[in-house]
């Protein structure tokens, strides 16, 4: 295993060549023998810089082997409760909308017919989506638009109270996983700056929408989108499962009310 080290810049600074373990023979004795032979235990590795050997103490246990394990794997968290307007715009252009009025309130399906109601478990699955959204594998930016189903993509946007708005592109799936193929960006909400546009200086108590620090909003979003943009990520087929059973599961039947007790 080879371990480089890089600048901001990209720029190597520093690379090791990680090796095989250096292992301690056990002590002899009757005991010893008696459980059979050990290949004793390990005290140190081998390691390689700059074309030399060295033997060091540390047998680094828990080196991961595998490249996606050196990753954060989370692409975005979003406290569920802050999302104030989800919706999911089909491929042929369809879309399905819930919103609520208060952080934390319950969801409301938008165009609910008479004798409808919204599925609540169904609806926070839905804002679930964002909360601690973790990928399996990632691509870069040479990944075919239609191998991968971005030509019509699924949307799903998602506004949250504090100015945010995220917008998650679902392209195709991948083998029998069913693991999808997803692009994120995020948007400075411009119902937030317009309302601050309108009134300049408002405070949390006379503004139509809280207060934000703007020049911190933009400032978030700009990072969201710097570490995101460049990226197709890879996202686990139940994560998205939810969004792709359109409305019939979230609207159903009001129950009758119960009669009375006499």
């Amino acid at each position: 295993v080879q371990v480089a080290m890089m600048d901001g810049a990209g720029r190597p600074v520093a690379a090791m060549r990680i090796g095989k373990e250096h292992r301690r023979s056990p002590p002899e004795g009757a005991m010893n023998r008696a459980m059979g032979a050990s290949p004793g235990y390990p005290d140190g590795r081998y390691v390689g810089v700059e074309g030399k050997a060295f033997l060091v103490a540390e047998i680094f246990p828990d080196l991961p082997r595998d490249d996606m394990a050196w990753i954060d794997r989370e692409m975005i968290n979003v406290d569920s409760a802050k999302l104030m307007e989800i919706s999911v715009t089909s491929r042929t252009g369809g879309t399905v909308r819930l919103s609520r009025e208060m952080e934390g309130a319950p969801f409301v399906l938008q165009g609910l017919k008479e004798g409808e109601e919204t599925h609540q478990e169904k609806a926070m699955e839905w804002a679930a989506l964002f909360n601690r959204l973790e990928f399996v594998d990632v691509k870069g930016g040479s990944l075919d638009e239609k191998t991968a189903g971005f030509e019509a993509p699924i949307t799903c946007e998602a506004r949250s109270k504090d100015g945010e708005i995220y917008t998650l592109l679902i392209g195709g799936g991948t083998g029998s996983s069913g693991d999808r193929y997803v692009r994120l960006k995020v948007d400075v909400d411009a119902s937030v700056t317009n309302a601050f546009a309108k009134a300049p200086g408002a405070t949390n108590e006379t503004a139509a929408t809280p207060t934000v620090d703007l020049e911190a909003l933009r400032a978030r979003v700009g990072e969201y989108n710097k570490r995101l943009a460049p990226w197709t990520y890879l996202v686990p087929a139940y994560r998205i499962s939810g969004l792709l059973a359109g409305r019939e599961a979230l609207a159903v039947k009001k129950e009758a009310a119960k009669p009375a007790d006499p």
